[in-house]
């Protein structure tokens, strides 16, 4: 029990900092997405998603 439970700390320690890595990453686009228009962000988000379609991986 003794040794679980450091483990049990740990774990989401890891998680919230993996999780802090993304969301800087996300917030780092921010610049460059809030310029666009609804129009622009409708064919970015069609393109991205034929992308995806096509087997290219999101990283």
């Amino acid at each position: 029990m003794v040794v679980s439970l450091p483990k049990q700390f740990a774990e989401p320690a890891n998680d919230i900092k993996q999780l802090s890595e993304k969301v800087d990453a996300i917030n780092a686009l921010e610049p460059t997405l809030e310029v666009l228009s609804d129009y622009e962000l409708r064919a970015r988000t069609k393109a991205l998603r034929q992308r995806i379609a096509n087997g290219e991986t999101k990283e």
